[in-house]
């Protein structure tokens, strides 16, 4: 058996979610990291920032969502209905939805700090002014009873407001007009500073969340990634309390923010256009502050079948055994996994059960859901060892046995963020030709995959390919 896996997360996972400049499609809910950075470069990334998970998640999902009394829906169907032969591949989805968060009725009260950069750079297109207008108009929607603080840093951290009562604080709009850009950028003495408030009011009962907001590189202070999360990382274990980043405009450190809120069991957002700050504390803002799932782990357990490929992510394989340990879920959330079967010659039976168990982020209770689906297979005996044998490895044999065009559709974006990252990693071994070759090729497999129709979230992963290969 051969699985192949495109990214290790290693033993602590985390969510990363990033709002990019938006377009219609994109999701709130999950990464999306590999995507925004690449939409306009044109140029071949480092390997190791590809995510495959990330581009297979990035538009919103067509999938059930779940009943008013469920948390989470859990959603299984394979790329064809049916198998006509033994000789076939079998691609398999599993996909997750949570409730909408678009506003904050259904979220419990916050206890939540925001650690604002105010560097000499948040200065740059007016950047600061379109700061404050949105952390206005975000906390005109907190309620009374949440409570809210607010920490600034330059070359120093500072205490702009008290973490308090918002019915109690009536300086809250006077304080961020107070905002003004100049200095470096210690990031490290805002986070400290940020948990310090955080901790005078902490209760397991609120939203306890440090948000922190960046536009440049750490330079001043402690500028070690490991350092600086060591606090994120001790209070989210010792009290749950989680660590989210927004990364503004394209110089920012990622791999500071990433090792942060991995250690912080939190997410990332990245604009990279000032106007959208707003959208992200307004539009987005519930999907960032509703938890939902904690400690979530998806076991697949299959029969009849051999594992071939499976698609991002960084699952253990056991004998006849996928086991997933997800990153923490939220509100607002469409998330699939994929893999790749072959039909065993030697059973009769030919299924997948799904297990997938999590903790309440709010009532802490250990919940389970189970679903099993079943592939019938017709053994079709003048194909097998003729057509089906002949054009099993042909892209005519994948488009047949991919009909469901939303399964066909996040397999296509799989197999191109796969070959993004093959591309790369060739190109960093100076096989240029080789990593051209690539990207041509997996474009050319979803171009037929895709031959005769339209599909908006394709065409944008597409397009990312392209414009590398046209450069490179």
């Amino acid at each position: 058996m051969k699985v192949q896996n495109y990214f290790s997360l290693g033993l602590l996972y985390f969510f990363a979610i990033i709002c990019l400049p938006f377009s219609v499609f994109a999701q709130g809910g999950f990464s999306s990291a590999s995507v925004s950075h690449l939409r306009n470069s044109g140029t071949l990334p480092p390997s190791e920032s590809v995510v495959v998970e990330e581009y297979m998640n990035y538009h919103r999902h067509q999938l059930p969502m779940p009943s008013a009394k469920e948390k989470i829906n859990l959603d299984l169907r394979w790329g064809k209905e049916e198998a006509n032969s033994l000789s076939e591949d079998a691609y398999l989805q599993v996909g997750f939805t949570t409730h909408r968060s678009a506003d904050f009725k259904n979220i419990p009260p916050l206890n939540l700090c925001l650690i604002i950069d105010k560097s000499g750079s948040m200065a740059s297109s007016n950047r600061m002014d379109k700061v404050k207008e949105a952390l206005k108009a975000f906390v005109g929607k907190l309620r009374p009873d949440d409570i809210l603080s607010i920490i600034t840093f330059d070359n120093e951290a500072q205490v702009l407001l008290s973490a308090s009562m918002v019915s109690e604080n009536n300086s809250i709009i006077f304080s961020i007009d107070s905002l003004y850009p100049g200095g470096g950028t210690n990031i490290s003495s805002g986070i400290v500073l940020g948990y310090q408030e955080l901790l005078k009011n902490y209760d397991p009962k609120r939203v306890n969340r440090a948000l922190l907001l960046t536009d440049g590189l750490a330079n001043i202070g402690e500028l070690n990634p490991e350092m600086i999360s060591q606090e994120p990382a001790e209070q989210n274990y010792i009290r749950d309390i989680n660590l989210s980043a927004i990364g503004v405009g394209i110089e920012y450190n990622s791999d500071l923010l990433r090792q942060l809120v991995k250690s912080g069991k939190g997410q990332i957002h990245f604009v990279g256009d000032e106007d959208d700050i707003k959208k992200v504390f307004v539009d987005e803002i519930g999907s960032l502050l509703a938890p939902v799932a904690r400690k979530v782990h998806l076991k697949l357990e299959y029969q009849g079948l051999d594992l071939n490929t499976t698609y991002g992510y960084s699952p253990i394989v056991q004998e006849k055994t996928v086991n997933y340990y997800l990153p923490d879920m939220n509100g607002d959330l469409t998330q699939v996994v994929l893999l790749k079967f072959n039909l065993s010659l030697i059973s009769s039976s030919h299924s997948v059960k799904a297990t997938l168990t999590y903790t309440d982020a709010f009532s802490q209770k250990k919940e389970e859901l189970t679903k099993t689906i079943n592939l019938p297979v017709k053994l079709n005996k003048d194909n097998k060892k003729g057509y089906v044998e002949q054009y099993k490895e042909s892209l005519e044999m994948m488009k047949y046995v991919l009909q469901d065009l939303e399964v066909r559709k996040n397999v296509s974006i799989a197999l191109l963020a796969q070959a993004l990252k093959e591309s790369a990693q060739q190109y960093e071994n100076q096989q240029k030709e080789q990593s051209n070759n690539t990207l041509k090729s997996a474009l050319t497999q979803v171009n037929f995959l895709f031959e005769g129709q339209e599909d908006k979230d394709v065409k944008y992963v597409k397009n990312i390919l392209e414009n590398i290969e046209k450069n490179n």
